[in-house]
């Protein structure tokens, strides 16, 4: 603050008269603030973005368990499963749909095992059944009547075969959710010969009656 005055009587002029207050301690000590303000800060946001990755890599840590054990899974390691009850409990949901698809795929492969396995033992019946047959007849020259006999003998057992692969085209259009499977009525006294008619030879060569009773209602 400055103002003019007059000092005195008979002076000429005036005498300037100033009054200041020194805040350079306050400059320095702002200018000390603002600095370790910036130091701070930096260091905050630094620690936070450690924070974070560390706190992001321990919520991947269970995203990180499943591809594992997903890429531990073959088909010798179905029963690989994963605890849900340590995860947190957002991811717990996904933990039990993954082990209930692992539960899922485990007794479809089981039961497409067992079906692959009964499949070629019902199969090697009748093959083997025409290569004996077809063995037999060539071991030796015959008339044409044991030729036909042979080649009717043959043709019941491509019949079987005709018929498993029509089971099997069945099951697999079973299986298909597009295709709508249409009822019909099963002939049973049609079915029951076609099984007589199969064991026949057999029961023969043990000296076993068989024989189809049907009795309709």
């Amino acid at each position: 603050m400055s103002a003019w005055s007059k000092l005195g009587q008979g002076v000429e002029g005036g005498r300037l008269i100033q009054v200041a207050m020194d805040e350079s301690h306050e400059e320095t000590l702002m200018a000390g603030y603002f600095q370790n303000m910036g130091v701070v800060l930096f260091f905050v946001v630094l620690l936070s973005a450690g924070a974070s990755v560390a706190i992001a890599r321990r919520g991947m840590r269970p995203l990180e368990e499943i591809t594992k054990a997903a890429q531990r899974i073959t088909a010798d390691q179905l029963h690989e499963r994963i605890d849900p009850a340590r995860w947190p409990k957002e991811l717990t949901p996904l933990a039990v749909a993954f082990d209930e698809m692992l539960t899922r795929l485990e007794d479809s492969f089981a039961r497409l095992s067992g079906f692959s396995a009964d499949l070629a033992h019902e199969l090697r019946t009748p093959i083997n059944s025409l290569m004996g047959e077809a063995e037999v007849a060539l071991s030796r020259v015959r008339t044409p009547e044991e030729y036909r006999q042979v080649l009717e003998s043959s043709l019941e057992e491509y019949g079987k075969l005709s018929r498993m692969v029509d089971s099997l085209l069945f099951l697999a259009r079973a299986e298909s959710t597009e295709i709508r499977i249409e009822r019909s009525t099963l002939d049973a006294a049609r079915e029951l010969q076609a099984v007589r008619d199969f064991y026949d030879a057999v029961a023969e060569e043990q000296g076993l009656p068989f024989g189809v009773r049907v009795r309709r209602f």
